[in-house]
């Protein structure tokens, strides 16, 4: 029981929607190419190759995996679209976006 209560804790405290003051503060951190729109955060990276696309993707979705956050990608040749918010949070950015989008820059 005690156990059970300290995970929806925990879960509850990982998935809160940020403020507006948070929001900018954390933007503040990430490359000036990533947009908020309608509490998406959004991306467009542009690569030489469809190949280098698909490695780029194959990274990120390690990150994925290893933060256990997913975001939408959608691959067009050489163009990729990254898409993060936090579905357990209403569709609403919290800091696990912040944190996945980060990871991504330090790939790229």
């Amino acid at each position: 029981m005690l156990i059970e209560s300290l995970l929806v804790l925990s879960t509850a405290e990982k998935v809160s929607r940020l403020s507006i003051e948070q929001l900018e503060v954390m933007t503040k951190g990430l490359d000036k190419l990533w947009k908020i729109e309608d509490q998406i955060l959004t991306r467009e990276f542009l690569f030489s190759s469809y190949e280098a696309s698909i490695v780029f993707v194959n990274s990120v979705a390690q990150l994925a995996e290893n933060q256990n956050h997913h975001p939408t990608i959608l691959i067009d040749y050489c163009k990729v679209l990254i898409q993060i918010t936090t579905h357990d949070a209403e569709n609403n950015l919290t800091k696990k976006d912040f944190e996945l989008a980060h990871s991504i820059d330090q790939k790229v």
